[in-house]
């Protein structure tokens, strides 16, 4: 289990917290502000609730209390992990994020969004580096249907702890220097062949264009 007093949680991510409470009272739930760049929206801080906390029950009965086995990390199962570090990379990938100079039109590697298009080609059984760039001033989200990915660095910087995830910040430009973030992603179960989508998480750029095909083809037979 990791302790955290705050989390960054992207649009559409999720995490499972448990929130120990140390004393009664009335306690405000709610989002910090986020800096999303000097392109980005504004997103000042929201009270999103008020956690209330009473006494014990009548009678010193025990009140619910945490699971007795180990909780689930933010890291993900470990053994998945190091598999996936293991794991040789088949080929490796560029994502570039963009807009128009308008911030009307979004784009991945200078496409939009076409549903007659095959934008990558993998295989089942492949495992790939892909490595996400944002070249705009504001943030992007990288999302990618029916499967997770290990995040190994971010700005070039290996991450401190490794975390699958399905959902993944990507930081905005700076200094004439993309963000990025530096994904392996496992192409391993057969019931992914198929053809899905990858696409920023934010609804306004994915619908302004920012969402490209994957094509899975069969794994091979000997």
């Amino acid at each position: 289990m990791v302790e955290e007093t705050h989390l960054f949680i992207p649009p559409g991510a999720r995490y499972t917290v448990f929130v120990p409470a140390a004393k009664e009272g009335r306690f405000a739930l709610g989002s910090l502000p986020v800096y999303t760049g000097p392109m980005g929206d504004p997103n000042p801080d929201v009270r999103l609730g008020t956690v209330v906390v009473g006494p014990p029950p009548a009678g010193g009965a025990p009140g619910p209390s945490l699971p007795g086995t180990p909780l689930p990390t933010l890291r993900g199962d470990p053994s998945v992990v190091e598999t996936l570090l293991r794991m040789p990379i088949v080929r490796r990938r560029t994502v570039t994020f963009s807009e128009s100079p308008d911030g009307n039109s979004f784009f991945i590697n200078n496409q939009q969004s076409s549903l007659d298009r095959d934008d990558a080609v993998t295989q089942v059984g492949d495992v790939e580096e892909w490595t996400v760039r944002n070249v705009t001033g504001e943030h992007y989200v990288f999302h990618i249907h029916l499967t997770d990915f290990l995040v190994t660095a971010t700005n070039g910087s290996r991450s401190d702890f490794l975390r699958v995830l399905g959902t993944i910040n990507v930081p905005f430009a700076s200094g004439g220097t993309p963000g990025q973030v530096t994904l392996l992603v496992p192409f391993l179960r057969d019931r992914i062949a198929g053809r899905f989508v990858y696409h920023c998480h934010i609804l306004e750029h994915e619908d302004g264009g920012m969402m490209a095909n994957i094509l899975v083809q069969p794994r091979s037979r000997p």
